[in-house]
Parts: C-alpha cells; sequence; structure tokens
C-alpha cells in the first residue's frame, strides 16, 4: 500500500439536522483490480482511538470495515437497500 494524504467529507442528516465533517489524516492506499483501498488508524480527536478503518470500493459496492476497539462492517450495494447494526458508547 502507498502511503497517502486522505481527506475524507462525511454528510450526516439526524431529525431534519444536517451535519458535515471533515478528517484529513495520514493513511494508506491502493488500486488493483478495479478495486480501491483506502486505510488509516483512527484517533482520540475522531473517538475511536486504536482503530483501523479500511474502506474498499468497486463500481457496484462500497465497504467500510473498523478494527480493534471498535468493529463494525457497512456493505453499501448499487440499487439495494442497506441496513447495518453497530455498537456505540453510552452517552
Amino acid at each position: 500500500m502507498k502511503d497517502v494524504l486522505l481527506r475524507i467529507k462525511s454528510t450526516q442528516l439526524v431529525d431534519g439536522e444536517e451535519g458535515r465533517i471533515e478528517l484529513v489524516t495520514d493513511g494508506k492506499y491502493e488500486y488493483g483490480d478495479g478495486r480501491a483501498v483506502f486505510e488509516y488508524q483512527e484517533s482520540v480527536l475522531t473517538g475511536f482511538a486504536g482503530t483501523t478503518t479500511r474502506f474498499e470500493i468497486t463500481p457496484q459496492e462500497a465497504t467500510i470495515s473498523r478494527t480493534g476497539s471498535l468493529r463494525s462492517v457497512m456493505v453499501f450495494r448499487l440499487g439495494a437497500r442497506n441496513d447495518f447494526l453497530y455498537e456505540t458508547d453510552e452517552c
């Protein structure tokens, strides 16, 4: 994997309120066989210290997986409804 600087922008709509987040961090990247992979280490700033986040992207699917102190997998398939379960800390 190649060392890169990642800029990740996120938009979330909750109860009619839109929130935007932008993260800039060191990460890794590779591309081959029609698949792009991005990976980075979460930090205290994101609230997920000790977690590795990985994006795998193909023309038909995007997978976001987290391993370490937080574990989750979300798979988004083109033309399909996508539901996920994952744990969060208690407030």
